[in-house]
């Protein structure tokens, strides 16, 4: 096996899942299914979905009280999500919402600002 055979497996099995550990690949299905229950209530298409939308999830899971570590989760399992139904080619799912869509790291920034915020005057307040 040449170097880049190498290169193809590896991506193929991080892709699939394989170079996580079954708890994590467990919490990135987990994840997925708890979005996919989101976009079915609101009429959401989840694959492929739109940044404005998982935008939209992940407000909605701030507002819930989730930590802004458990939001970075929530973009990396949807994330995985896109990637492995794209493995046939099919259709480029993975660009169909693009992660790097400012929306996403903008509505992280913003839960982390008013996160720490907050936590900063709940710790004055004692």
């Amino acid at each position: 096996m040449g170097v880049l055979d190498a290169d193809l497996k590896w991506a193929t099995d991080r892709a699939l899942g394989k170079n996580f550990s079954a708890s994590t690949a467990r919490q990135y299905k987990d994840i997925f299914r708890a979005f996919a229950a989101f976009c079915d209530e609101h009429k959401y298409p989840s694959l492929p979905t739109a940044p404005e939308i998982l935008a939209s999830y992940l407000l909605e899971q701030a507002a819930a009280g989730m930590k802004p570590s458990a939001l970075d989760r929530i973009v990396a399992g949807v994330k995985w999500a896109h990637r492995l139904a794209d493995l046939g080619g099919k259709q480029a799912l993975h660009l169909a919402c693009s992660f790097d869509d400012p929306i996403i790291p903008a509505v992280l920034r913003f839960v982390r600002r008013n996160w720490d915020a907050e936590h900063k005057a709940k710790k004055s307040d004692a």
